[in-house]
């Protein structure tokens, strides 16, 4: 765990009133049998977290992929994520795993050199009021 997994950084704001109503987008986990959530999205909320932690190569390689085109193909897909690179000084190993090499059997472990970067994902969902508290953001009920 570096300093930047050590800082939570949850905001959000209400979505505007007398708008289309938007269906709250919280992610449904398939192992906790969680069904996808039907009420209606009131609030905006931003999390901006560490993803992964990678080494100089790693950071180059997804800033360079995220550059020439991945990133407006997954902005294109409907994904509401923007990655930025933070360096690090606390100890922690590169968690980067080929894209391609994910899908394999037996799993590719990750690279494990020594990580100097953060990976801050900026994810973005409209959320029930449950969901919005359960996600971290204080919200009224």
């Amino acid at each position: 765990m570096c300093e930047q997994c050590k800082i939570t950084r949850i905001s959000g704001e209400p979505l505007p009133a007398g708008e289309d109503p938007i269906p709250c987008e919280y992610p449904a986990e398939p192992d906790e049998d969680e069904e996808e959530c039907l009420e209606e999205a009131r609030y905006l909320v931003s999390d901006y977290s560490c993803q992964d932690h990678l080494c100089e190569e790693h950071m180059r390689e997804k800033s360079d992929q995220l550059e020439s085109g991945l990133g407006d193909f997954l902005r294109s897909a409907g994904f509401q994520a923007a990655s930025d690179f933070a360096p690090i000084q606390e100890t922690a190993e590169c968690d980067y795993v080929a894209p391609e090499a994910m899908l394999t059997v037996p799993a590719v472990p990750p690279c494990g050199k020594a990580a100097n970067y953060a990976e801050l994902i900026l994810e973005r969902l409209a959320l029930c009021p449950r969901h919005a508290k359960a996600w971290g953001y204080a919200c009224e009920p």
